[in-house]
């Protein structure tokens, strides 16, 4: 199982956060926290945000990624989207 914590920040406080999990284990790490960001920005009623390298960098690295106002094509009223992985299968974390 893969659980994502997203969590909107304004003025370097939590507004709002919501944990997403997915469970299909046939897919790469990638396309499963892609899904769970879906699920997050429908959650908080926000288009979904440009996936940069630098996403995919951070998320290898560190296991978390942020999206400002210049992820975002339409307005964005936040100062930025946070996602981070809280849970993850074994082979997820090989795959890292």
């Amino acid at each position: 199982m893969l659980r994502v914590w997203g969590k909107l920040w304004n003025k370097q406080k939590i507004v709002q956060s919501y944990t997403a999990k997915d469970s299909a284990s046939g897919d790469s790490l990638e396309v499963r926290v892609k899904r769970c960001l879906g699920e997050i920005v429908r959650q908080f009623d926000l288009p979904v945000p440009l996936w940069l390298t630098s996403n995919i960098s951070d998320l290898t690295r560190f296991g978390s990624t942020k999206f400002n106002q210049d992820h975002f094509i339409e307005s964005f009223p936040y100062q930025s989207l946070e996602i981070e992985i809280i849970e993850m299968d074994e082979d997820d974390k090989k795959a890292l």
